[in-house]
């Protein structure tokens, strides 16, 4: 099997720009790693870091030096055991957290007459922009994120005084959000509902005025019924004025091409334990029908001796913006706004890492 040399992107490594534009997808989280696009740079997280203040609240991890016959070797699925605790580690420092907060706030917050913020107004009079802050919310303004997760973006948003609920189906990564959501202030607390459940059928029953799907949530779906079944999740629980955000990354084709069956080695310190993880990843691309399989194996380390290791093979499917666009429009949401990165309006085209979009309830008549 073709491998690479390691690379060391752990505490002391940070100046090396490496970009993390996705979540979700092996295509976001490794093969963009050497790549510079916009401002999402990914780096470890750092003693005097700045952002939401909720980046590097980690699950807590007590190390214990095991000996070789006590090594803990299992196949997990991408989202549980090891895996659901290395997700925030891999996501440190990503700049889309406060974006959805600023999204959140243009949003939910109550509009007055101000010179323009730079955020898509969806055909607001001219001027019109939200006078939302972080921390400053609209009384009962309420928000969605379908795959939640560990509430890397479920908890800032609470935090910043919005209702947030979250919905997610793995067990392991919800666990992780509510030990994090203890630590949280109790109107924090107060503020945030976690649910289990399957994106591509819910129906909670209420709406929203804001739906997102970060990260990638879309290539997680393989099958185009299901991703189209998501799409019409959100729209089922907009607001009759509610906004739906999505974002994906776009492929890579040149890289991905460059990269298949390529073994890559990636290494982070864990920000609260010290002890080395390494990432070792192997994609496998189908491009006729759009998938992608990653072979992921993580190690954690302290000095030489191997505390664990778990392994995962998982399928994801990548989608080019024109389809997204005709899947979205097919599920009844019009798009208002679309840019190239999640973190600053650019113009979505062959330079843009990103797709994201911003939608509306279609009007009576048209599709869906």
């Amino acid at each position: 099997m073709p491998t690479e040399p390691e690379a060391d992107i752990g505490p002391g490594n940070h100046n090396r720009a490496s970009v993390f534009v996705g979540a979700c997808a092996g295509l976001g989280r490794h093969e963009r790693q050497f790549r510079t696009k916009g401002s999402c740079l990914f780096r470890s997280a750092q003693p005097g870091d700045k952002g939401t203040g909720h980046e590097q609240r980690f699950m807590s991890v007590r190390v214990r030096v095991a000996g070789p016959q006590e090594v803990l070797m299992v196949k997990q699925g991408e989202f549980g055991g090891f895996f659901a605790e290395f997700y925030d580690i891999l996501h440190a420092g990503l700049g889309d957290v406060g974006a959805y907060v600023r999204y959140a706030s243009r949003y939910c917050g109550p509009l007055k007459q101000l010179p323009g913020d730079g955020l898509p107004s969806d055909g607001l009079p001219s001027g019109t922009v939200s006078s939302g802050t972080p921390g400053i919310a609209k009384a009962g303004s309420s928000i969605l994120e379908l795959g939640s997760g560990t509430g890397r973006i479920l908890i800032p948003l609470a935090a910043a005084g919005f209702h947030v609920t979250g919905v997610d189906n793995s067990d392991d990564m919800i666990a992780l959000c509510k030990e994090k959501l203890n630590r949280e202030s109790p109107s924090t607390q107060e503020r945030t509902r976690v649910i289990k459940g399957n994106v591509v059928d819910l129906d909670l029953g209420e709406t929203f005025d804001l739906v997102i799907a970060p990260c990638n949530l879309l290539s997680c779906l393989t099958d185009r019924g299901e991703a189209l079944s998501l799409l019409k999740t959100a729209k089922r629980h907009l607001q009759d004025n509610g906004v739906f955000i999505l974002d994906c990354s776009i492929p890579d084709v040149r890289l991905m091409i460059e990269s298949n069956g390529v073994t890559r080695t990636f290494e982070f310190t864990h920000p609260v334990t010290g002890t080395t993880i390494i990432d070792r990843f192997t994609p496998h691309y189908d491009f006729v029908n759009q998938l992608e399989t990653d072979h992921i194996v993580l190690e954690e380390r302290y000095g030489d001796t191997l505390l664990r290791r778990a392994e995962t093979t998982d399928t994801l499917a990548f989608y080019f913006p024109r389809e997204v666009r005709l899947m979205l429009d097919s599920a009844g949401l019009r798009v208002f706004h679309e840019q190239g990165s999640v973190t600053e309006d650019i113009p979505l085209d062959e330079h843009a890492g990103e797709m994201v979009f911003f939608a509306r309830k279609a009007e009576p008549g048209r599709s869906g």
